[in-house]
């Protein structure tokens, strides 16, 4: 009876160590997608899966029917924010409020078109006032008269820093024909040019140091959800077409924001989760 007893004590303390090593270890960063998209996402959704398998949401506050602005506590849930935008936001102030308070409390952001840039006829596109405005924009969002720059471009190899963390896999993008930033928008004081597109248009902008918390922004001047559309731009991990190069930026400019990041739940040493992992 004795022995018996001490197996079920050892068996008790072997269960004990394992739900501590469990909760001792890491997770990984969760990543949000706020678009103005209305319409489905399938192809990124997978992308984003693949990339972050800490777990991604997608929220769509697009202006159309049956679609409402993000709450507070959805945003809060990410450690960072993809925000992009095609139609205009359901509601600009409050999303643009709520983007600036999550940025506040240690929040990070990166933006792409149509939310760092957009037309005359959608300016709630962007966050161009208010909160996020004063603090957070790097690229100054214009309302200009087009934003359609739909002729071929490829990047700019004068303006462009090969060695940065989020050009890191990027080789070449010589047939992108999306929208991008007219070659005249300006950025906010602080902000460099990562890399910029043949015409002089900005491709990617960073502003380090950002806010309370310090956090890294930044600002993608090309739409990040091309590959919808399968035929020209298939985001699918089998694919081999060149528009991977704009996920794959993407993808870096998120981590970039996330290289501070750490996990609230890795409270033990090292020494000790090493220790502890020994016994399984």
């Amino acid at each position: 009876m004795k022995r018996t007893s001490t197996a079920c004590s050892w068996c008790v303390i072997l269960v004990c160590l394992s739900i501590i090593l469990q909760g001792a270890q890491a997770r990984q960063p969760r990543i949000g997608v706020l678009t103005a998209e209305g319409s489905d996402l399938p192809n990124m959704e997978v992308y984003m899966e693949n990339a972050f398998p800490g777990g991604t949401g997608f929220w769509d506050a697009s202006d159309t029917e049956g679609h409402l602005s993000p709450t507070l506590n959805w945003i809060l849930q990410w450690d960072a924010l993809l925000v992009f935008s095609d139609y205009q936001w359901a509601n600009q102030t409050q999303t643009c409020n709520n983007l600036a308070t999550y940025a506040d409390q240690g929040g990070r952001v990166v933006m792409g078109l149509y939310a760092t840039y957009t037309a005359a006829g959608d300016p709630k596109c962007v966050c161009d006032s208010g909160p996020w405005a004063d603090t957070y924009n790097v690229m100054i969002p214009a309302i200009a008269g087009s934003s359609d720059v739909y002729t071929d471009d490829t990047v700019d190899s004068g303006n462009y820093l090969p060695d940065h963390p989020i050009m890191q896999g990027f080789t070449t993008l010589t047939d992108y024909e999306g929208d991008r930033p007219l070659n005249t928008s300006q950025v906010t004081a602080g902000t460099y040019v990562v890399a910029g597109w043949a015409d002089g248009s900005m491709m990617v902008a960073v502003k380090d140091g950002v806010g309370p918390y310090g956090r890294s922004r930044v600002d993608l001047g090309f739409y990040p959800m091309m590959g919808e559309d399968s035929s020209t731009c298939n985001w699918l991990p089998t694919s081999t077409d060149p528009c991977l190069q704009i996920p794959l930026v993407t993808i870096n400019a998120l981590k970039y924001t996330l290289r501070d990041f750490s996990s609230p739940a890795s409270s033990l040493s090292s020494f000790w989760f090493s220790f502890l992992s020994s016994f399984f």
